[in-house]
């Protein structure tokens, strides 16, 4: 009988000894000093980047790199003076009639031209061409200016490139910019302003609700301490990679991102916490399940 009771012991202590993660808990418990000092160090380590993440990110979005639609876009960019589909296009119309008779268009294309080919990004520009990039009617024009950068840098050229054009349209003569490199200049620049608005609207809500729900000021920043650390590490992190489009970069920003919202999320629940019996012997307490 004795016998049989003590393998049935030996087979429980086994069953519930303490995991790897659990004794990482154990671990960082009774190291606090250690471990707030490598998470400073680290926070510092990739911090440095942080303000560098959102021109990182902020470029012509992702892509294959190794696909057949990018080796064309290479390939027409080279032979054909960057005419491809990162190039800028200005388009001006002209309300009062055709363009070729109205000084002031005339003008204004002049002026376009010049902004363009003042781009070091700028390979090429294309004035309107009868039958190419001029209406029928000759009232509405394009200018084409070429790719000589990355696709990015193409985003950040249009980016520079929208006020100083925009500028130039007049009561009768109206000029933009546009293509896929000013849409995503655009897009960037909407998207960001929307982030930093939903941002300022949420958090305030989160903190009340996690003083709601924790009961004071210290316990609800806790999270939210946690979430701000994660997420400008993982900043930090994307930052160094910036500028590269391919999968792998997608895969990067979703594992950082995720860390950090993991990282944000890891709060010990109320029933997780070392009872004082425990804290007071100095024993690591045991793993609440």
């Amino acid at each position: 009988m004795s016998t049989t009771a003590t393998r049935h012991t030996d087979s429980a202590e086994v069953a519930h000894a303490p995991g790897l993660l659990s004794r990482l808990g154990a671990w960082t418990g009774s190291h606090l000093r250690f471990v707030l000092i490598a998470w400073l160090v680290v926070l510092a380590g990739f911090g440095a980047f942080a303000p560098r993440v959102e021109s990182a990110l902020s470029g012509a979005g992702w892509q294959d790199s190794g696909s057949s639609s990018v080796k064309a876009r290479d390939l027409i960019a080279k032979d054909f003076a960057g005419l491809n589909s990162t190039a800028l296009q200005v388009v001006v119309h002209d309300s009062r009639g055709p363009i070729a008779n109205d000084p002031a268009a005339q003008a204004v294309i002049s002026q376009a031209t010049a902004l363009l080919k003042a781009d070091s990004r700028i390979a090429s520009v294309v004035p309107p061409q009868p039958g190419v990039s001029l209406s029928k009617d000759g009232t509405t024009g394009i200018i084409q200016g070429g790719a000589k950068a990355n696709a990015n840098d193409m985003v950040r050229a249009a980016d520079a490139l929208t006020k100083p054009i925009t500028r130039l349209s007049t009561s009768t003569v109206s000029v933009d910019l546009t293509g896929s490199s000013a849409l995503w200049a655009n897009f960037n620049k909407v998207n960001h302003s929307a982030m930093m608005r939903s941002e300022m609207l949420s958090w305030p809500v989160t903190m009340f609700v996690l003083v709601l729900a924790f009961g004071s000021l210290v316990a609800a920043g806790l999270p939210l301490m946690l979430t701000m650390v994660g997420l400008l590490s993982a900043a930090g992190g994307v930052a160094p990679g910036g500028g590269r489009q391919d999968g792998r970069h997608v895969l990067e920003a979703a594992l950082v991102v995720t860390s950090a919202l993991v990282l944000g999320e890891g709060v010990a629940p109320p029933g997780s916490v070392p009872h004082q019996e425990y804290a007071d012997s100095g024993r690591p307490a045991p793993l609440v399940r």
